[in-house]
């Protein structure tokens, strides 16, 4: 995967993480006041991760791909901007081949609407859970 993430090199949740910080890096928080105007990736949302197929797993990169648009830039304030480079099909790429995860749709979900909320958070706390993922 080409990563132009710094820490998306090495070991696979690093890489995972990473890149789902980059595809919604462009995400501007106003564009959508809510939950309920985002809703959700409707997969249940107890169900684990590395539980899902394979298109499930496709829905819920989708699904996160909506949230942000493609190379839109973010100001993070004192010169430094944010812009997204990553998309589905490369956070296909990750889940595809997910294979222990503990983490819930739910807090995938959770992680995906806060890097949306404040795209300039390196790692939201939503996201930490992910650091679980191998």
């Amino acid at each position: 995967m080409a990563c132009a993430f710094a820490s998306c090199k090495g070991e696979r949740m690093n890489r995972i993480l990473g890149c789902v910080v980059l595809l919604l890096a462009g995400a501007i928080a106003g564009c959508m006041d809510g939950d309920d105007e985002r809703g959700t990736s409707g997969l249940p949302p107890e169900s684990r991760v590395d539980a899902l197929h394979a298109d499930q797993k496709e829905t819920l990169c989708d699904w996160a791909d909506r949230l942000a648009p493609e190379g839109r830039t973010v100001d993070c304030g004192a010169g430094h901007t944010t812009t997204r480079r990553a998309n589905a099909e490369e956070c296909r790429k990750d889940f595809l081949t997910v294979s222990n995860c503990p983490v819930t749709v739910r807090q995938i979900e959770l992680c995906f609407i806060s890097i949306s909320d404040d795209p300039c958070v390196l790692i939201p706390d939503a996201c930490l859970a992910l650091t679980e993922c191998k």
